[in-house]
């Protein structure tokens, strides 16, 4: 996850112009599997929340029927922390990284 999001808002816009054009996507994520029954508060007041995002395989089909597939033959860099604060009566997510060290 990028310091200002700019990586996912380039995905996010790649995403929504091939919906936007007729295209879709088969299979993609199949869970964010939430790692605890709660989140980690930290001293900064901001709670940690362990997730592994499962997905196995991805296909983006374009409009015209042309068609990518996407394997994921790793799951070593597939469990993130969703950092959250609760503010004004409500959780506001602010930020996400990345947990590295992980066995497969």
């Amino acid at each position: 996850m990028s310091n200002e999001f700019t990586e996912e808002v380039k995905r996010y816009d790649y995403y929504t112009k091939l919906y936007q054009e007729g295209g879709w996507i088969i299979d993609g994520i199949d869970v964010f599997e939430f790692h605890g029954d709660d989140p980690v508060m930290k001293d900064d007041g901001t709670y940690l929340w362990e997730f592994y995002l499962k997905w196995i395989k991805q296909i983006e089909v374009k409009s015209d029927g042309k068609w990518k597939p996407w394997e994921n033959k790793r799951h070593d860099d597939d469990t993130f922390l969703l950092h959250i604060r609760h503010t004004d009566g409500g959780w506001k997510i602010t930020g996400m990284s990345q947990v590295t060290g992980q066995k497969d």
